[in-house]
């Protein structure tokens, strides 16, 4: 899906990914957040970071008030 990728972000920034759809953003912010595992490579997370993602799911109609 990637080769050679690098990503640095400058605390305080926020990032958004635009792309088509099966492209991988939503894997790739998953490996970003710790949530899946990278086929190979490292991630790198400096101390005190926060990681998170506003996921597009809410779990189904069950739960709408």
């Amino acid at each position: 899906m990637f080769s050679d990728l690098s990503i640095h972000i400058r605390p305080g920034r926020r990032v958004g990914l635009v792309g088509d759809n099966g492209a991988g953003k939503t894997t790739l912010l998953n490996i970003l957040a710790g949530d899946l595992a990278a086929d190979s490579g490292r991630r790198i997370v400096s101390p005190g970071v926060r990681i998170g993602i506003l996921r597009q799911e809410t779990g189904g109609e069950d739960h709408i008030p």
